[in-house]
């Protein structure tokens, strides 16, 4: 027997079709569909406000973030990057802030560290090549205090 697939969206669409059918309370009509009727009543309302497109899943992705730098000072660090290319996140902080002291907040020098990689500032390390171990000199003994 082969399993019925079906994903949210579909089921948001036949409780919608169901209510407008008629013939179900909405308690027993969410009893069905194994959810609340406070989320019956929402997705009802969705539906009356946006249509089907109100059915899908919305983005829960934030409208904005209350503690992310903001672009003026990525761009002066930015700036200031370009006008010193190996001056480090310190540094930049130190010379910024002396220069623009009437910027109380300055971000930490991790998060300058972060904005300059994320910018492609920052050159990745050289990787050193290590060299091969030499053999021990005294390596005809087979075990110890032999």
């Amino acid at each position: 027997m082969a399993w019925k697939e079906t994903n949210v969206f579909e089921e948001r669409m036949k409780f919608v079709v169901a209510w407008k059918r008629g013939g179900w309370s909405l308690t027993d009509l969410c009893h069905e569909f194994n959810i609340s009727r406070v989320t019956g009543y929402k997705y009802l309302k969705q539906y009356k406000l946006y249509g089907i497109d109100g059915l899908k899943d919305k983005s829960r992705r934030p409208k904005y973030h209350p503690h992310q730098t903001r672009k003026k000072i990525i761009e002066l660090i930015l700036q200031e990057r370009k006008d010193h290319p190996r001056w480090g996140a310190r540094k930049l902080l130190a010379s910024l802030s002396a220069r623009f002291h009437m910027i109380r907040k300055w971000p930490h020098p991790s998060t300058v560290g972060r904005i300059l990689k994320q910018n492609n500032l920052i050159k990745p390390p050289k990787r050193r090549i290590r060299k091969q171990s030499i053999e021990q000199p005294f390596s005809h003994a087979l075990g110890p205090n032999d």
